[in-house]
């Protein structure tokens, strides 16, 4: 089947270069999140719903995670870091997905989440940008 050595270390390379692309490992989507959360006068209020909204565009082509948290009686909640868990080969898809955002700007293909409460608009986290502290609930 191989007629030299050259051959047979071709194949083996080219093997392992395609397996290479095949380990998976895991990366953080948005970090730790803690918010304190009070209403417009700067008081904590406990017990209030606190949605978290998360992806990583250019790695999940599907929809958002959802997780809803409530203030304990501090008035803090804290959302644990979000990971995705993807191999080589979709990461480099998800850098040419990245490139095609730069051209396309309506799609979001970085790392992003949200976080809303009621009477409040929402705040957004990309990568790279800090967290936001507070939320500050409308009475």
């Amino acid at each position: 089947m191989f007629k030299t050595h050259k051959n047979l270390w071709l194949w083996i390379s080219g093997i392992l270069l395609f397996s290479s692309f095949m380990i998976s490992y895991e990366s953080t989507t948005v970090p730790e999140w803690r918010i304190r959360v009070v209403n417009e006068k700067g008081e904590l209020m406990s017990n209030i719903a606190v949605i978290q909204r998360w992806r990583d565009g250019s790695l999940e082509w599907g929809s958002e995670h959802t997780n809803t948290l409530y203030s304990d009686s501090n008035g803090y909640v804290t959302f644990p870091a979000r990971t995705v868990d993807a191999s080589v080969f979709r990461r480099f898809c998800g850098v040419a997905n990245r490139a095609i955002g730069v051209v396309n700007p309506v799609s979001i293909s970085k790392p992003y989440a949200f976080v809303s409460a009621p009477r409040n608009g929402f705040f957004m986290y990309v990568e790279g940008r800090e967290l936001t502290s507070e939320l500050v609930i409308e009475e």
